[in-house]
């Protein structure tokens, strides 16, 4: 087993990883942590894979840290579930969605299997 011990600690860093690369997307950082098999299902409705994510520019994104409700479930040895609230700003409208993520340990350590949003109530 090569990945870190799963501690809410240790996805929190990752989260926060990623959404600082929707701001300044890191193709490497996005390589190297999203599973080959990697889904997205955005909170519009949009479905996006890794090829997407790995060919997407830069966002004029805000993202508000730390992030809310912050929850991590070890489903099964080597599969986490992490749960939370996160507000955005982008193009000058503020909004908050509810995320969820599924994490797999590999022997390159914890990669990124699948992501859904959904747009929180106001």
């Amino acid at each position: 087993m090569a990945y870190q011990n799963p501690t809410p600690a240790l996805f929190r860093d990752l989260e926060e990883e990623l959404w600082r690369g929707v701001r300044n997307p890191s193709r490497q950082w996005l390589d190297t942590n999203l599973a080959e098999d990697f889904t997205e299902f955005c909170r519009f409705g949009h479905v996006y894979d890794r090829d997407h994510m790995l060919d997407s520019s830069g966002n004029d994104v805000e993202v508000v840290f730390p992030f809310d409700d912050f929850a991590m479930e070890l489903l099964a040895p080597g599969v986490a579930l992490v749960t939370y609230k996160n507000t955005v700003t982008y193009q000058g409208k503020t909004s908050g969605a509810r995320r969820s993520s599924i994490w797999i340990g590999t022997d390159d350590g914890w990669k990124l299997k699948f992501q859904q949003a959904t747009t929180a109530a106001d």
